[in-house]
């Protein structure tokens, strides 16, 4: 529920017109995969659950955008692993997204199917700056590293036990 996958099918529906296919990652052990998959074969949708999976990263070099449509996200790790290779992102407009992403990705209302829809469709017609958003995601996720992570997480813990 809480990564909205939903959102994504309804969007999907709108584009079922449009060149455009959306490979969802994750685990579908859950009931409402089967409600999903049902919709998405009854509307004839360009959408494909790929399941489980240990290394999204080799993955991502295999597709032109990512989009995530989480109501909520601790980090969002999969957005820095999808700007770390270079790909473009549209998210959520959630406080969460906004400060990994440093407000350099598209945002859709997860209110509107059709807000999602337009940046998809604007994408495809040429009218978002694209390249500008991958290159900045490139230098963006450089920050996110476990060396510096860890670095700053034993810091704090230095600081609470002194």
């Amino acid at each position: 529920v809480a990564k909205n996958y939903g959102y994504l099918i309804n969007t999907f529906t709108l584009l079922k017109d449009f060149p455009v296919t959306l490979d969802i990652f994750g685990n579908t052990n859950h009931g409402l995969f089967e409600n999903l998959q049902l919709e998405i074969t009854r509307n004839k949708l360009n959408v494909s659950f790929k399941g489980a999976c240990n290394n999204v990263i080799d993955h991502l070099n295999n597709y032109d955008l990512f989009v995530m449509s989480s109501k909520n996200e601790g980090f969002g790790i999969a957005v820095i692993e999808a700007m770390a290779s270079g790909l473009p992102v549209i998210v959520p407009s959630i406080p969460v997204m906004k400060e990994i992403t440093s407000d350099n990705a598209l945002f859709f209302n997860l209110n509107d199917p059709h807000s999602l829809f337009n940046l998809i469709k604007e994408f495809l017609e040429g009218e978002q700056p694209l390249n500008e958003l991958s290159l900045f995601g490139l230098n963006h996720s450089k920050q996110f590293n476990r060396k510096d992570y860890l670095k700053k997480l034993l810091g704090i813990y230095a600081q609470i036990t002194e």
